[in-house]
């Protein structure tokens, strides 16, 4: 899962750099992504600063630059180029003296960072803790509380435990992993395992030491991080060397340099050389010591790392017994331990003390060899006394303690967060029962109230069949009775006749207006698609008599859904445009369309004839009804005509 995320996070920051925009958001992802192959691919690495460099040069921007040449500074001396990593220490020293008032702190903070590692990696412990320590200071000024503030305590524990305060280098230890674990960084946490690993290891505790070497190896093996892995092996090797298992130290020492080797790691590869050397040593096999002392030597020059040097030297004289003269070896002491002491590097001081005194008594020199014991012993002693070792004890047990105690407040909280989520759950229970309940009854009488709308639809339909049959066939009949009681005292036959067709005439109206009745009530398969073909029809009958040429086109309608009234009243609108456009119009053509376009139903009808001037007839001929019945759907209704234009009537509704 992390390699997973790892590569979501490598894609969007070369999506970044795909853009080429030379600006302050690709600087930043170029350093990120060398940052993410510093742990993995030198080369990569490499190339990503290189363009961050660019980058950073073009835009003109200090911070950006600052992070890669403190990137290029570790670069190259893990590599082993002391010059480039030197050269580019003194470039981010003039940056910070150069920087704008706004981002100094910043890049002052980045140098003494960045010098704080050189100087201890090549064993200037004494130098490298005066600038870590600037560098504390400056993170109150910037308001770090940051996983930055926690890689600081920890390279500080780094430096202090070389110094052998034991005390202060675990005190930042725990510092450093308690702001790890609270921001959840695991190689964070792994590296302080390592850490305390090695200062149990050098207070001469292998088994604790263990422990700790163990928990570091776990986590990174998980985090699949092969330079670290590199250096708990290293440590695990140094564990069992102590421990006088020294065949199993070799093979942990072995692995150590295969992966050194593998990720061109100068310092690492030199690291597991000379211990290497120190195993062979311990099983006498002087041969092999020597070779792997020799290949350390040969390394060193590259590193710079004059206190490996020293011990080094230290390890090779002890193997050649009586090849220097007395006073050679001692000057060679003498430089040596002076130069350790300058650095403050107590523990290369404790192995040259140790070194010497087994060198003196190889030579018989045995007043010299005591003198070098004592030293030895009173340096160890100081540094592990039962006071070092008590407080030591005390700091483990108060972080335990602290740990324990944050662990039982996190607990309590999730307690409290689990009873909050209950009672909210409670509470989202009762309320989708009681909305469920309150819906259940919304629904009951909505479904009450809508039956008794359907009944109240179809009441009003009633009553208005009712009117239409009172209004149109009630009319036509009373008309058909009056001219029945007409023809009956009529005296002539012609008179007669006159009435008969008239009385004809009103039968087959009354017969029409009964039709259009029933069609509208009464509901058949493809309704919708009934109502065009009734309008043609229709059409072609009433203009048929009058010799007017007509024209209907009309949509598909099968898929529509046309309720009674919407029915209704568009066919009864348009029986009475035609009607007029028929009777009055004197027109020799009649044009129907009807569309249908996104639920919105349009019809016009259009006639070529005479027209007239609507505001001077605005209820004749019907078109009062078509408007009210147009209003009773909610449609438009629109009507235009002009004397000798004809004239058009457009219905629009919403279906």
């Amino acid at each position: 899962m992390p390699q997973i995320f790892a590569q979501a996070n490598i894609d969007s920051l070369e999506r970044i750099v795909a853009l080429g925009k030379q600006d302050v958001a690709e600087a930043e992802a170029l350093n990120k992504l060398a940052t993410i192959y510093s742990r993995k691919d030198n080369n990569k690495t490499r190339i990503y600063l290189d363009q961050a460099y660019h980058v950073s040069k073009k835009i003109d921007n200090a911070n950006t630059l600052s992070i890669v040449y403190y990137q290029l500074i570790t670069l190259f001396q893990n590599t082993g180029k002391l010059d480039s990593a030197r050269y580019y220490l003194n470039q981010l020293d003039l940056l910070s003296k150069n920087a704008p008032e706004k981002h100094k702190n910043q890049i002052t903070f980045d140098y003494n960072q960045a010098a704080g590692l050189y100087y201890r990696k090549i064993g200037n412990y004494r130098d490298a803790i005066r600038h870590y320590e600037q560098a504390l200071v400056l993170t109150q000024k910037l308001n770090k509380t940051d996983v930055a503030l926690a890689g600081l305590y920890l390279n500080l524990a780094n430096a202090y435990t070389k110094t052998l305060n034991y005390k202060v280098g675990l005190q930042h230890y725990f510092k450093a992993l308690t702001l790890f674990e609270k921001f959840n960084n695991d190689l964070g946490k792994s590296f302080c395992y390592q850490g305390i690993c090695n200062l149990y290891l050098e207070m001469g505790k292998p088994n604790e030491s263990l422990k700790y070497a163990k928990k570091s190896l776990q986590l990174k093996l998980i985090l699949n991080d092969r330079p670290s892995i590199g250096t708990a092996y290293n440590s695990l090797g140094n564990i069992y060397l102590d421990l006088g298992n020294f065949k199993e130290a070799i093979i942990y020492f072995n692995n150590s340099f295969r992966i050194a080797k593998e990720m061109n790691l100068k310092i690492d590869e030199q690291r597991a050389l000379f211990n290497l050397g120190k195993a062979y040593a311990k099983l006498n096999n002087k041969e092999k010591a020597k070779a792997y002392f020799t290949n350390c030597a040969l390394m060193v020059k590259e590193t710079g790392d004059s206190s490996m040097l020293v011990l080094l030297n230290s390890e090779l004289e002890n193997l050649k017994a009586n090849v220097n003269t007395a006073p050679e070896h001692d000057l060679n002491v003498a430089t040596n331990l002076d130069a350790l002491q300058e650095k403050g590097d107590l523990i290369s001081q404790l192995s040259l003390y140790k070194n010497a005194a087994i060198y003196y008594e190889t030579n018989k020199e045995y007043e010299k060899a005591l003198q070098f014991s004592k030293k030895y012993y009173e340096l160890n002693d100081s540094l592990k006394s039962s006071d070092v070792q008590l407080q030591i004890q005390h700091l483990e047990a108060q972080y335990n303690s602290d740990k324990k105690e944050n662990e039982i407040s996190i607990l309590k909280k999730d307690q409290l967060i689990d009873r909050a989520n209950l009672e909210r759950q409670k509470i989202v229970k009762y309320s989708v029962i009681l909305i469920s309940a309150l819906l259940a009854i919304m629904g009951f009488f909505i479904f009450k109230r809508s039956k008794q709308n359907q009944q109240l639809k179809e009441l009003k339909l009633r009553n208005q069949i009712a009117a239409d049959l009172h209004d149109e066939v009630g009319s036509s009949l009373s008309s058909i009775h009056i001219l029945s009681q007409l023809a009956e005292r009529s005296v002539t036959h012609a008179a007669s006749s006159d009435i008969l067709i008239k009385m004809t005439r009103n039968v087959q109206e009354t017969m029409d207006r009964m039709s259009d009745i029933v069609w509208v009530v009464k509901p058949k398969i493809n309704d919708s698609q009934s109502l065009p073909a009734r309008m043609e029809n229709f059409m072609f009958e009433i203009c048929q008599g009058k010799e007017i040429e007509c024209n209907f086109l009309s949509a598909d309608m099968a898929e529509i859904n046309l309720g009674m009234d919407l029915k209704k009243n568009l066919y009864l609108i348009f029986k009475e445009a035609v009607n007029n456009a028929v009777k009055y119009a004197d027109t020799k053509q009649l044009d129907v369309t009807i569309s249908i376009k996104q639920n919105l139903f349009k019809m016009v009808i259009k006639d070529y004839g005479k027209g007239f001037a609507i505001e001077n007839n605005k209820k004749g001929n019907g078109i009062g009804n078509m408007k009210n019945r147009a209003k009773e759907m909610n449609a438009d209704f629109k009507m235009i005509s002009q004397p000798g234009a004809g004239t058009q009537i457009e219905v629009q509704v919403l279906l």
